[in-house]
């Protein structure tokens, strides 16, 4: 039985790390993916396969990717299921919601420890807010994503690891898609 994921990659088509739709196909495909079909220009690759989904999966996707485009690329999995309960949660109260501009959900590689959502709650400010559900943070801004003074690097650091960051309105878009 064929399962289908959504793979999302950090930091793609951003400066000089172009992917071009057509590049995407052939790596999915040349790693014996069926289904291949990358959604919209900013590293999302709907595809499937007979593997589950593991930080192997990742990990492999991972690699082929570095050696076919010579950067590294982080790598993040999750299924329909997963990504409609990401689109459906709002962890925020209704008054941060109200004089928010800006929903994000960064996704990681694992759940957060205590010391990672501790530092990831130092990085609150009167703007912007945090909370990690799983293995996604959600990130909820009274400024626009080009007005902020957090950074991805920020985040990383704080979590210990990768992460990607999507608005929820893509995630929301890509569910519609793969309904």
């Amino acid at each position: 039985m064929q399962n289908q994921y959504v793979a999302f990659m950090r930091a793609i088509n951003l400066g000089k790390r172009t992917v071009k739709r057509e590049q995407f196909i052939e790596i999915f495909s040349s790693l014996g993916f069926t289904k291949v079909e990358p959604f919209l220009a900013s590293g999302n690759v709907i595809f499937q396969t007979d593997q589950l989904a593991s930080a192997e999966l990742e990990t492999l996707i991972s690699n082929e990717l570095e050696q076919a485009l010579g950067f590294e690329v982080a790598c993040f999995l999750r299924d329909l299921p997963q990504l409609e309960e990401i689109a459906a949660r709002n962890p925020f109260s209704p008054h941060q919601v109200e004089h928010s501009i800006t929903f994000c959900v960064a996704l990681m590689k694992r759940e957060l420890d205590e010391a990672a959502r501790e530092a990831v709650d130092r990085l609150r400010t009167d703007e912007e807010f945090f909370q990690p559900v799983g293995r996604e943070l959600h990130w909820i801004s009274k400024v626009r994503a080009s007005e902020t003074k957090i950074t991805i690097k920020m985040l990383e650091k704080a979590v210990g690891g990768p992460l990607t960051i999507r608005g929820v309105n893509t995630i929301r878009r890509l569910c519609e898609k793969l309904r």
